[in-house]
Parts: structure tokens; C-alpha cells; sequence
């Protein structure tokens, strides 16, 4: 449900943001989900400026994570690492 729910959101987001028009560049949105009794998911915001500062045992090893595969997504098809080489840990 996630994922269906995060492909209609950008599918209809796309055509307004226009996101080609600055070579380039890339934004990182926070999704916020929440699940009901029988395991519904509902979305319950978007934010443009996600909070990576968060504290928590979960956070502290999901958010280097995310920060390297976003870096990876976004610098790594301008500036590929050479062969054998990777993002240090």
C-alpha cells in the first residue's frame, strides 16, 4: 500500500513540480504514514525538509542509509565512483 500510495502521490505531483527543469538537482521529501487497526495505510503528510536529525536506536542506523543511497542516486550518475570504488562506510 506504500508503495502504490507514493507512486500515485508523485505521479500526480510530477507534472506540477517539473523536476527536469534544473539539471541536476534533487529533493528528498519525508513521507509520513500511518496504519489503522486492520493495517490500512494512510499517508498523513508529506515535508519538504525531512527531519534527519531525529534521535532514536532505529534512526541512528536508517539515516546514513538513506543519506548514502540518496547521494548515491543523485551524485553518482554525474560524478561516477571508479571501478571498485565506493561510498565510505
Amino acid at each position: 500500500q506504500i508503495k502504490r500510495c507514493t507512486e500515485e502521490l508523485f505521479r500526480v505531483a510530477m507534472k506540477k513540480m517539473k523536476p527536469h527543469k534544473i539539471r541536476g538537482s534533487f529533493e528528498l521529501f519525508g513521507l509520513d504514514f500511518m496504519c489503522d487497526e486492520a493495517l490500512q495505510v494512510f499517508l498523513v503528510e508529506v515535508n519538504t525538509s525531512p527531519a534527519l536529525f531525529r534521535r532514536g536506536e532505529h534512526l541512528k542506523k536508517i539515516l546514513p542509509l538513506v543519506m548514502e543511497e540518496v547521494l548515491q542516486k543523485a551524485v553518482d550518475p554525474y560524478f561516477p565512483p571508479t571501478r571498485g570504488e565506493q561510498w565510505p562506510k
